[in-house]
């Protein structure tokens, strides 16, 4: 079979001597969109032209205006940009703004909207690197959690709106740039394209909060509810609520859960975490209610909402899903390996006769189709080595974009390789393993939610900014 033509993709633009990236902003509301009016703050448009075109952070004010696609409501449109001046990566940042319409005050915010901010990132997915939410504090953690379970193969880092005790931040923005732990990114462990499930289980959720005094037939009222296929219990301290001296409370609850509704029960304080250690903790267990372990309230709600959502599912395969981490977002307790964390990194280096580093290693295991090698190499540091490039900018998974044993590609992509970064020619892998007719690495890494994309061109309308 013979390789296909290469495509004309310019990755560069040919106004600019370092490469951009591509952002699309969508904003769906809230305090950082509002102005004044007569009824008070409200959300209204033209956040780019009015907040971010005047603000040299923001522009570079290059010229011409050059216009992006954008797809809305499924159809094509053509939004206006920016760029920002270069970063401290060396590359500017285009960025386009989709506004929803209307724009919403993030309190009125529901399962429907969650919908629609993730179809705009799938209808846009293969035109931009990488997509920035504006959105309102009231319900953000709602949204943000439920964007994570609805969403597959994405990651997103949000900075200091909220503050999550029991995980460290994702980045820190700081006077020299954003700090990234690359450590507690989730990066895809699959080779799929981007995927989205709009539906949310939303109206047969509830939470119950436990307070002093709340009575067992309080409860039974709530799981009585017609429809109710789950609750959230927010419960005191380590997992507690009040036993009873007749049992009466616990009672209710093993009735719930033996009627097929999954009870989760999860920490009302803002830190720690839930665990059968006191006696009412191990009486809910033994009712038949899931340890929520350190799950954020608003977490573990659009989760079961997500999870009850999925056809055909039972009671049962949800409540072990729920105490599983299926998005980073919960602490699983897992039995101690006594190990050095390096593996065979040493003897892999020494046998390749490699003096650099473990990244120059792998280069060499990937050229040699040594797959052997470049399993004990990303078992030694699977993030560090997924993260690093060579001098021309090249990752792992364009070095083995090329390289004739597709096994070793498919182990990068497995172990969460990001087929979008591009090198410092502005080039993806899946243009590295085209431009080498490399048939089936481009297959794959096409699996894998691989694309190229169009170069922006200045609208034909619309005058320079």
């Amino acid at each position: 079979m013979s390789a296909p033509p290469i495509p004309p993709v310019n990755e560069v633009n040919a106004d600019s001597s370092i490469p951009e990236s591509r952002v699309l902003i969508i904003g769906t509301g809230g305090t950082i969109c509002m102005q004044p009016s007569v009824d008070g703050l409200l959300p209204m448009g033209g956040f780019l032209e009015k907040a971010m075109a005047p603000r040299p952070s923001f522009n570079d004010m290059s010229k011409p205006a050059v216009s992006l696609k954008a797809v809305k409501d499924g159809k094509d449109i053509s939004l206006l940009s920016l760029r920002t001046p270069p970063t401290a990566y060396s590359r500017h940042v285009r960025y386009s703004l989709l506004e929803f319409s209307p724009l919403l005050d993030s309190s009125s915010i529901s399962a429907e909207g969650w919908g629609e901010i993730a179809q705009t990132i799938k209808d846009n997915y293969h035109l931009y690197d990488g997509f920035v939410i504006l959105h309102g504090t009231d319900s953000l953690a709602y949204s943000a959690s439920a964007l994570s379970f609805i969403t597959t193969k994405s990651s997103a880092t949000n900075y200091n709106a909220f503050e999550s005790l029991n995980c460290e931040p994702l980045a820190k923005i700081n006077g020299l740039g954003v700090d990234v732990n690359w450590g507690l990114i989730q990066r895809p462990k699959r080779i799929a394209e981007f995927q989205i499930t709009k539906s949310m289980d939303t109206a047969n959720v509830t939470l119950l909060w436990v307070f002093p005094g709340i009575r067992p037939e309080m409860v039974d009222s709530v799981l009585r509810t017609p429809g109710l296929r789950g609750l959230i219990l927010a419960s005191f301290g380590m997992g507690n609520a009040p036993h009873g001296i007749d049992g009466s409370f616990t009672r209710v609850i093993r009735e719930g859960v033996e009627r097929g509704i999954v009870i989760v029960n999860v920490s009302q304080c803002p830190s720690g975490f839930v665990s059968p250690v006191y006696g009412p903790g191990t009486q809910l267990g033994r009712a038949g209610v899931i340890f929520g372990l350190d799950l954020t309230i608003e977490a573990a709600l659009t989760k079961l909402s997500y999870l009850l959502a999925i056809p055909g599912i039972t009671s049962a395969e949800v409540s072990k899903r729920m105490a599983q981490s299926i998005r980073g977002e919960m602490t699983e307790k897992f039995a101690p390996v006594f190990e050095h964390p390096a593996g065979n990194i040493d003897s892999a280096v020494a046998r390749l006769s490699t003096t650099d580093n473990e990244f120059t290693a792998l280069g060499y295991a990937i050229r040699n189709n040594d797959l052997r090698t470049v399993t004990e190499i990303l078992d030694g540091d699977e993030v560090e080595m997924l993260k690093k490039s060579d001098y021309a900018g090249n990752t792992a998974v364009h070095l083995a974009a090329v390289c004739t044993n597709v096994e070793i590609l498919r182990l990068i992509l497995v172990r969460g390789g990001n087929v979008h970064t591009r090198n410092r020619a502005n080039n993806t892998a899946l243009f590295v393993a085209l431009n080498s007719g490399n048939v089936a690495a481009a297959n794959l890494l096409r699996e894998a939610g691989a694309h190229l994309w169009e170069s922006p061109a200045p609208p034909p309308t619309v005058e320079d900014m």
